[in-house]
């Protein structure tokens, strides 16, 4: 079960980079399992951690983060390389059920 985002006093979210690391990785979790859904929502709550990170942070904290802004990046590289091939995947199934679908009613007709 993923961890909700710590709470400030304001009940506003705080997220710091190693929670939005933590959700690039279990991103990645998820789409190695093919939980598409589940990986638009981590998505999302990164994106909003974020968004609260940078708006937050010093120029000389993002600067100090870049290696783990590297990390996460790479890991979506992964992300991105899964969601292609069960996008790929999910093409050649439909594309062989309609192939069966067709075969069916073209064996109805002169069966």
């Amino acid at each position: 079960m993923e961890r909700q985002p710590m709470m400030q006093r304001s009940g506003e979210p705080r997220y710091n980079l190693d929670r939005l690391l933590q959700l690039t990785q279990a991103m990645l979790a998820e789409a190695e399992s093919g939980d598409w859904d589940r990986v638009d929502a981590l998505e999302q709550q990164r994106q909003q951690g974020l968004e609260h990170f940078m708006e937050r942070s010093s120029d000389q904290q993002k600067m100090q983060v870049m290696t783990q802004l590297r990390t996460m990046l790479a890991l979506d590289q992964t992300i991105v390389a899964l969601a292609e091939a069960a996008r790929s995947e999910t093409g050649d199934a439909l594309r062989t059920h309609d192939q069966g679908r067709r075969a069916c009613t073209a064996y109805g007709r002169y069966g």
